[in-house]
């Protein structure tokens, strides 16, 4: 075996000295970044999610960030958009917590039914949704024709409807019918899921001038008048 000169040893021992230095500066350099793409999944927090309140009034809500292998992914940027409903958001882009938790005030729309969120987190995306329920009773609106003939002994539907202050249907509420003559049944009529209920009036089989009420409990009557003959 060919031994090797003693004054080129120094050399060689340099010359390996930088081909580790730089192998090891260009596996630095191209190690993958971490970064929001990383964020497979993010879900609605079962806490928040689902709700049903007022239409009109403000919940919070939260979602949930995770990395592929499952921890917290925190410190990510969360975008925040209403995909259903006429309601508003207090932001939309929030962080993530230690967590991975994030979450928004949202002001529901005043049309009631469903509410829903789309938020994204990196590439996971999720939905969150909310049920705005009717507010408080407050009026009863006239739905059938006023001032109407009626032949005599002959038969014709009434209806009235409960609404909010928004104009949405009202179930559950009791309507008591009265009449100056003729019948009507049933005299005590509850509102369904649309906020109507409905008699049927029945005039005499003379002429006359009908005037019949609906009536609930603190607000104001709907009368309606029929001619009859």
């Amino acid at each position: 075996m060919t031994a090797v000169p003693h004054h080129t040893v120094p050399r060689l021992a340099a010359l390996l000295a930088l081909c580790l230095s730089a192998a090891c500066h260009h596996d630095s350099s191209t190690a993958p970044p971490t970064t929001t793409s990383d964020v497979v999944k993010v879900t609605p927090d079962s806490a928040t999610n689902l709700q049903v309140a007022v239409v009109g009034h403000t919940i919070h809500v939260t979602v949930i960030a995770t990395n592929p292998n499952g921890s917290p992914a925190s410190g990510q940027n969360a975008v925040w958009r209403i995909s259903t409903g006429n309601g508003s958001i207090s932001s939309t882009s929030t962080t993530t917590d230690a967590n991975g938790k994030t979450g928004v005030e949202w002001t529901l729309g005043t049309v009631s039914g469903a509410n829903v969120l789309v938020v994204s987190v990196g590439t996971g995306v999720t939905t969150v949704t909310a049920t705005g329920a009717p507010d408080s009773l407050r009026v009863l609106n006239k739905v059938s024709a006023d001032s109407q003939h009626v032949v005599p002994a002959a038969s014709m539907p009434l209806v009235v409807r409960a609404v909010d202050r928004f104009g949405n249907p009202v179930a559950g509420v009791v309507v008591t019918w009265t009449s100056t003559g003729g019948t009507i049944a049933p005299i005590s009529t509850t509102t369904g899921n649309g906020g109507n209920a409905q008699v049927t009036f029945t005039a005499d089989t003379i002429p006359a001038v009908y005037t019949i009420t609906a009536t609930t409990t603190g607000l104001a009557p709907v009368v309606f008048t029929l001619t009859g003959g």
